[in-house]
């Protein structure tokens, strides 16, 4: 966390991603998007009532961040194919963690459907199918755990 320095290209947000100026954007202090951030505030000022949680490290960053979405009573969406972690196995033991204590593990085609299906937000949201997104390669470490509706009883 030492070298992960306001300005340094670490802690860029990636230019692939040309965040919207109508974004709010956080800058971390800590593992989670919580902790020593405005986060909560902002989430409680917009009305928020889902949190969903992209990016690395699985098991660092994603889990804090979805554990305290969950603390401060957001149900939580981790797109399985939007998360990736520096090693398998602790990739998918996070993965797992989440799934089965604090949010949904799914898809980013289901994150899509349920955003387009939210009052307002379709014409935000491409419908363009996944093999056609342009964007950020995918993860080196990705599972399939599926989601708590998914998975066998």
């Amino acid at each position: 966390m030492a070298a992960l320095e306001l300005g340094s290209r670490l802690v860029d947000v990636d230019e692939r991603l040309a965040p919207r100026t109508d974004e709010h954007l956080v800058v971390k202090t800590g593992a989670s998007a919580f902790f020593g951030t405005a986060l909560a505030s902002y989430l409680a000022s917009v009305r928020a009532d889902t949190v969903i949680v992209a990016g690395a490290t699985t098991s660092g960053c994603v889990r804090a961040t979805v554990v305290d979405a969950v603390q401060h009573g957001y149900p939580t969406l981790v797109p399985r194919d939007c998360v990736g972690d520096r090693a398998q196995a602790p990739h998918d033991a996070s993965l797992f963690d989440i799934n089965e204590k604090y949010g949904d593990v799914v898809d980013s085609d289901d994150v899509l459907a349920y955003l387009q299906g939210l009052s307002g937000t379709a014409a935000a949201v491409p419908s363009v199918p996944a093999a056609q997104r342009p964007g950020l390669p995918a993860p080196e470490h990705q599972s399939p755990i599926p989601s708590q509706a998914e998975a066998p009883a």
